[in-house]
């Protein structure tokens, strides 16, 4: 007589870590208590510590760019890889058409255009880019997650703030309270003028 068949089993529901190294249902951060945020994200900064850390040391350090360099660096799309590609291997069947690209390559020989280093260099671009978009999620959760915050925050922090600025110039107590913070808004203040001032130098030249 045949066996019945098993159950399948249940999915088991999404889990996420407390600071006592217990499971609980995962919640969206949205919903969490400030004592379950903070357990969440000492968790996840554990794992991306580990996770830079282990990037680091199969990959190397990240290259150094300026502002500047990041500004003005060619934005390569998906569908150009097939073609520039392909236009290497036709300057490797018509080499002497593209010698005079040699010095275009930033490459070690200048005596030659170096398709062998650009294919390398785009297989490598291909690579970190989609790497970049495995990860992407997580990199939106970071960046939306505290400007979704601060759209909910912006505008009453700013009044609350204000007004008691205003109250630090009457009463001790709050000037006392908020003594760090007005401190710390004077510096940035003469710090952005003092940018302000050497930019519109620098502009009338």
């Amino acid at each position: 007589m045949a066996k019945p068949k098993a159950k399948a089993p249940r999915a088991a529901a999404a889990k996420a870590p407390t600071t006592d190294g217990k499971l609980k249902p995962a919640k969206g951060w949205q919903d969490m208590s400030l004592s379950e945020f903070d357990a969440a994200l000492a968790h996840v900064r554990a794992l991306t510590e580990k996770y830079a850390g282990d990037v680091l040391a199969a990959l190397g350090a990240t290259p150094t760019l300026t502002d500047d360099d990041r500004r003005h660096a060619p934005k390569l799309r998906e569908a150009q890889y097939d073609g520039y590609f392909a236009s290497l291997d036709v300057a490797e069947m018509r080499p002497e058409l593209f010698k005079y690209l040699a010095d275009k390559d930033q490459g070690k020989d200048p005596s030659r255009f170096e398709t062998d280093l650009l294919r390398e260099r785009l297989t490598k671009h291909r690579g970190f880019t989609d790497l970049a978009g495995a990860i992407a999620p997580v990199a939106t959760l970071f960046s939306d997650a505290p400007l979704a915050i601060a759209t909910q925050i912006g505008e009453p922090c700013s009044a609350t703030y204000q007004l008691a600025k205003g109250l630090a110039n009457v009463d001790p107590e709050v000037r006392s309270k908020m003594a760090n913070a007005l401190s710390a808004a004077s510096r940035i203040g003469k710090a952005a003028a003092k940018t302000r001032a050497a930019n519109k130098k620098k502009n009338e030249k």
